[in-house]
């Protein structure tokens, strides 16, 4: 059971509760996001490190192909994110089952 912030009231109140008992709010039809702030984290460390791994590796295969260091080290850095994207998405959806 994780604590939620009512949309209205700003109070703190249960996620399975069906509505705020201080101001009467409904939760029903209001979109109330339980992931975690670490899976979140996890998942723009990701992105940047997918977008960082392609920027390096655009730029190294105009700069020499596949001699130049900067294409491989894109080249990890892009596969290193999608691994670590796929884990901050798994988490998230694990956390929130």
């Amino acid at each position: 059971m994780n604590l939620i912030k009512c949309p209205a009231c700003g109070t703190e109140v249960s996620s399975q509760a069906t509505s705020c008992p201080k101001c009467g709010q409904p939760f029903r039809n209001t979109t109330i996001q339980l992931t975690d702030k670490k899976w979140k984290l996890v998942k723009i460390v990701a992105w940047v490190m997918v977008v960082g791994g392609m920027y390096f590796l655009a730029s190294g295969s105009q700069n020499g192909g596949f001699q130049n260091p900067a294409t491989g080290g894109g080249l990890s850095l892009l596969s290193v994110g999608i691994i670590v994207l796929t884990i901050g998405k798994f988490g998230a959806w694990w956390t929130n089952k």
